[in-house]
């Protein structure tokens, strides 16, 4: 027996989370933002969540449902990397700017830098949004099958 459609709630956190894996990927290509090694991962992690996108909108299985699973997991530790790599990317740019710099200065000039320090965060937001989908999703399920 096919599964039922999900209700609006989860529908709709199934759309931003495709909107938000294409937009972000999008945002990313534009910002050219494979110049380094450091930079490749969330492009390639969007990627792969956007095929999961993709494959769960065309068949809808618990196996698409699973790869949506996977790449809203490995979002998270990725949103932490890239806060990582921004900020010491910002420290180093303030150093080189003014080498004797510490202090309130330092953390003012590396939390404000070249670099935006919350953009890494889109990837822990889609990684939650995927991660409330499959839940709401597998939830709904269980409930209309004991019902």
């Amino acid at each position: 027996m096919p599964s039922p459609r999900p209700d609006p709630l989860t529908r709709g956190l199934f759309a931003l989370f495709a909107l938000g894996v294409g937009g972000t990927l999008a945002d990313l290509l534009f910002e050219q933002h494979w110049k380094e090694w450091t930079q490749w991962p969330p492009l390639v992690l969007l990627a792969l969540g956007l095929l999961a996108v993709v494959w769960h909108a065309v068949e809808g299985s618990a196996a698409s449902r699973r790869g949506i699973a996977i790449a809203s997991w490995a979002f998270v530790p990725s949103a932490l990397a890239g806060w990582f790599f921004h900020l010491r990317a910002n420290v180093e740019w303030a150093r080189d700017d003014a080498p004797d710099l510490s202090g309130w200065p330092l953390i003012k000039d590396t939390i404000f830098g070249t670099l935006p320090t919350l953009a890494p965060g889109a990837m822990l937001y889609l990684g939650l949004i995927g991660l409330l989908y499959v839940r709401s999703h597998s939830t709904a399920h269980r409930s209309d099958t004991h019902s």
